[in-house]
């Protein structure tokens, strides 16, 4: 049996590591293919009425296994009144939504929503539409924004997470609303929602979203450490 020396050994045991992960940022690259919508993305309202907006994601061709979303709001111009799933929404049948999970600042102009997979990262399936209805109350004139908080690499913010515990998100794609606030007459008719579950006023924390991520993310990282224990054994 061929035997390597020590040095040998070890050698090709930091380029494997090294091509697992080029390969593995390259694969991520690819796979940043996710994006956050909202619909409408534009719309005029009178100041005084309530409207809503469904937030929704498309991860292309990957299956899902959890969605955390935090996002801001111009905070001077709406009032963010609810959060609700769309019981119809097929991501729903995956994934499961807990009012606990829920947060929203009214202070700070920021929400955030983590929904975590209902059972193995097996049962995943592909996202294209929308599952969360945004109630807005439009309390100021103006143009008030609506977005998205995403960050390449970072784990608090919007991701969309894959079966290979990758977010898939591409920021760029992300969609944002933007919304005319006036003081009265012409506007869009409003959608009258119901009475909101789940509100945080004040200064709230949020939660710590990027839960899905981590949690996927220790099942990998201790599928490494694993081969990495058998490696050293080897030298």
């Amino acid at each position: 049996m061929l035997r390597l020396n020590n040095k040998l050994k070890r050698k090709i045991i930091y380029s494997l590591f090294l091509i697992l992960f080029l390969v593995g940022g390259k694969v991520r690259a690819v796979e940043a293919t996710g994006f956050f919508t909202l619909s409408p993305a534009v719309g005029t309202y009178d100041q005084g009425v309530d409207f809503s907006v469904l937030l929704g994601a498309s991860s292309g061709e990957d299956a899902v296994v959890g969605i955390d979303v935090v996002g801001s709001f111009d905070a001077t111009k709406l009032e963010l009144s609810g959060i609700s799933k769309i019981e119809t929404a097929n991501a729903y049948q995956f994934l499961s939504y807990s009012e606990t999970l829920v947060a929203i600042d009214n202070a700070a102009g920021t929400f955030a929503v983590t929904l975590t997979p209902v059972g193995s990262i097996h049962e995943g399936q592909v996202v294209d539409e929308a599952f969360l209805r945004l109630s807005f109350k439009a309390k100021a004139t103006g143009v008030a924004s609506v977005n998205f908080t995403c960050n390449v690499g970072a784990v608090t913010e919007s991701n969309i997470i894959n079966q290979s515990a990758l977010d898939i998100v591409e920021c760029a794609s992300n969609q944002s609303g933007s919304y005319t606030i006036n003081a009265g007459g012409g506007g869009d008719d409003p959608v009258v929602t119901p009475t909101p579950t789940t509100t945080s006023e004040g200064g709230d924390e949020l939660p710590q979203t990027g839960s899905v991520a981590q949690t996927l993310g220790m099942v990998v990282f201790g599928m490494v450490s694993v081969m990495g224990a058998l490696m050293l054994k080897w030298l």
